[in-house]
């Protein structure tokens, strides 16, 4: 859920390089689709700067927020540490618009941070700004220009513009109805127009006010928030890109009053990959994440994933029954083609918490390690990949207690001559060695290890790059995923934090990567959900 950045000309995933989170950006085919929204538990108080916040609006890549005040009559700023984690920022400034716009009820910026906009419903006018410094506020001077929506709307309130700044769009209280206007010079609003394209929202289920609504990064989704009633988000398709008329019900919505029953502003993630909400009943503004494939059905507490070598079947470790299930994928690492393939193995027997799993390259073994016990099992699969044909190999166990006694992430060494654990206790990563490769009677700790707790101070999943020389650790802490390089290959002392990458989910619990580095899969337990991430040029 992050925007990867650009190299031409190098081989990997649409052009990109490989195994590096710098060009990582959230892929899921579900990306925006409602029916797979989920809070993530994480939220921000606004309450300090403002107590009835309208209107919340990013910079493009998530390390800055701005929120409307219509008590204090200003727009207020803030800083992310951690890109699109609200539960990161802190806040920075304000910039007052009671000469002008009076109450801020829509916000929004310019991608290049030089111009922002506020439509007042006390006045019923679009209000531009400018910003001599991108994205500051302490910077921000009225451009003496303002459009009026009088001749649409009493009460316009929300507010989006198109990426290109030639199309803005203004949710009409009064009306329930979303009004579309062209500026024929992109960002000048002294050169806006009403474009005669508008979109009812359904009666049914705008019985009583329209709070806001936001629009996907590519313009062929619209989401909008009834207030009072429901508090709930309703999801449209449009046939026509960035062409509000041709919007139709998806039949897709999310009830967001668990968090905030009195919803006036919202921001859809320009990726899709989640969208936030604020209102005046708690003064704070809500996370959420989209997109994802489910394995509700199967487990409640999903935790590590992984998958065969060639993409066809993902399997998942389920917490709640003790069960590792398995996924078919009609075509390789395409999860909008994966369905419950009805096989599953329950490892009860050896431990009532698993954790971790991992697989042989060839698919006859299963290892996984127990959170109850502290040990690290094996499991013999008398047809390759089938873990409904899995069963315990008696001494087939180790136990790695006086590492760790919260074992998470397991992983192994290709051949089978070094395993890796996580835990949670130390927050730390463990080495072993196997002097018989895939047996763990001849496994021994390597006195090798790695603290990541600087990072993550619950490791849950580990991964390594396929040469050894990198290694990946994500947790539920952070809800990101870490990269430390290696200087020796295969010995984890030898690592050193590089990068980290946000998320955006709520409570990361497993991590895999596809052999050649062009993808990655997260498993999240609050929302039981499996989100596709790639790795090059988008």
């Amino acid at each position: 859920m992050f925007a990867a950045k650009k190299l031409q000309g190098a081989a990997g995933a649409g052009g990109g390089p490989t195994w590096d989170l710098d060009y990582a950006y959230y892929d899921d085919p579900n990306a925006g689709d409602l029916s797979t929204a989920a809070y993530t538990l994480k939220s921000f108080s606004v309450a300090s700067q403002d107590t009835f916040p309208m209107s919340v609006t990013f910079s493009p890549d998530g390390t800055r927020m701005y929120v409307g005040g219509y008590t204090g009559q200003d727009v207020n700023q803030y800083t992310l540490s951690t890109a699109w984690d609200v539960t990161t920022a802190s806040y920075v400034t304000n910039f007052s618009i009671s000469a002008t716009a009076v109450r801020p009820i829509g916000l929004w910026f310019k991608p290049d941070g030089t111009k922002f906009y506020v439509t007042s419903s006390d006045n019923d006018r679009i209000y531009q700004y400018s910003c001599s410094t991108a994205w500051s506020l302490a910077t921000a001077s009225y451009d003496s220009v303002s459009f009026s929506v009088s001749s649409q709307d009493t009460q316009p309130q929300s507010l989006q513009f198109s990426p290109d700044g030639t199309k803005f769009y203004i949710l009409g209280v009064g009306n329930k109805t979303i009004y579309q206007y062209t500026l024929s010079t992109a960002w000048d609003l002294s050169t806006a127009s009403y474009a005669s394209k508008s979109y009812g929202l359904t009666s049914a289920f705008f019985d009583r006010s329209a709070a806001c609504f936001g629009l996907s990064g590519d313009g062929t989704k619209l989401y909008a928030l009834e207030d009072y009633t429901t508090d709930t988000l309703f999801q449209y398709d449009l046939s026509t890109a960035w062409d509000i008329s041709t919007a139709s019900y998806a039949s897709k919505s999310f009830v967001t009053s668990a968090q905030e029953t009195g919803p006036y502003g919202m921001f859809v993630r320009p990726d899709g990959g989640g969208f936030y909400i604020t209102g005046s009943d708690f003064d704070t503004v809500y996370q959420y994440v989209m997109g994802g494939f489910s394995v509700a059905a199967q487990d409640g507490l999903p935790y590590n994933v992984s998958f065969k070598p060639d993409g066809t079947s993902m399997y998942i470790t389920g917490a709640t029954n003790d069960t590792i299930y398995q996924y078919t994928l009609s075509t390789a690492w395409d999860m909008s083609t994966a369905s419950y393939a009805s096989k599953n193995k329950s490892v009860a027997s050896q431990d009532t918490n698993p954790r971790g799993i991992f697989f042989k390259p060839d698919g006859t073994k299963m290892f996984m390690v127990g959170y109850e016990n502290d040990k690290v099992y094996r499991y013999a699969l008398s047809t390759a990949w089938d873990v409904s044909t899995a069963s315990f190999e008696t001494g087939q166990e180790f136990s790695v207690a006086a590492q760790a006694a919260t074992p998470i992430g397991l992983v192994f060494k290709p051949d089978g001559t070094t395993m890796y654990m996580s835990g949670a206790t130390n927050d730390t990563v463990y080495q072993y060695t196997l002097s018989t490769a895939w047996d763990l009677t001849t496994a021994s700790y390597a006195s090798k290890s790695l603290s990541v707790s600087s990072k993550e101070t619950t490791p849950i999943a580990i991964a390594l790059k396929d040469d050894g020389t990198v290694l990946f650790v994500s947790g539920s802490a952070s809800d990101s995923v870490h990269e430390y390089s290696l200087s020796t290959a295969w010995d984890v002392s030898t690592g050193s934090f590089s990068k980290s990458l946000f998320s955006g989910g709520g409570s990361i619990s497993g991590m895999f990567f596809k052999p050649d580095g062009s993808k990655f899969f997260l498993s999240d337990y609050a929302s039981d959900l499996v989100y596709t991430y790639s790795i090059g040029n988008q």
